[in-house]
């Protein structure tokens, strides 16, 4: 039965990608590696593209950092379930597309196909990972790092109230009342949910 470009996909990750995220301490669950650090997870996803056929897989990477303490946090304010065990890249508190990481700085998709040499393209992917991929990770996976993130890039709405969990826990507490009335002034009266767990959120200050 000829190679297809799906094949290539499952052959590239055992033999060209495992190996790299295994030295690093990551573990595999499909086309997601993740590394759990403490109570939070570092993750690298291949996302396929719908368009992907057995003669070409495109794809794109995905990173991500999903931080228990927000999780626990977010689930007793809002609608959102708790996460049990590992949690998929749309669970992830801060998510980030490769692309916009790299030199071009736009959303970049890769193919494979049949005859692609795989161990070629496995060192260019390889490089992607330790220059962009892995540096991004190590510098947000923990609650201190992604803090850090977040106040140098002031993010808004659900990320402004997750970076607000954070700024209570671990400082700096002044900014704490500032980002509560942004938030409260860039929530929409009709984004119910929200502005709900803007008021929860600041109960638990009192």
């Amino acid at each position: 039965m000829p190679l297809t470009a799906q094949d290539a996909v499952k052959q590239l990750v055992a033999d060209e990608l495992r190996p790299t995220f295994k030295a690093r301490g990551f573990r595999t669950k499909g086309l997601t590696f993740y590394r759990q650090v403490a109570d939070n997870f570092g993750l690298v996803q291949l996302q396929k593209s719908q368009a992907s056929t057995a003669a070409t897989v495109q794809f794109t990477i995905n990173l991500g950092v999903f931080s228990g303490r927000i999780q626990r946090v977010l689930s007793e304010i809002t609608w959102m379930p708790d996460v049990t065990g590992v949690p998929t890249e749309p669970d992830c508190h801060l998510r980030q597309r490769i692309g916009h990481l790299l030199p071009e700085a736009r959303d970049t998709w890769w193919s494979v196909r049949p005859d692609t040499n795989l161990a070629e393209f496995g060192t260019k992917l390889r490089l992607v990972l330790e220059e962009h991929a892995f540096p991004f990770l190590d510098a947000r996976v923990t609650d201190e790092g992604l803090r850090d993130h977040w106040l140098q890039h002031m993010p808004h709405l659900r990320d402004g109230l997750a970076l607000a969990v954070l700024v209570r826990d671990l400082g700096p507490r002044a900014m704490l009342a500032p980002l509560l009335e942004r938030l409260r002034a860039e929530a929409s009266p009709s984004a119910t949910f929200l502005v709900a767990a803007i008021e929860r959120f600041a109960a638990t200050l009192q």
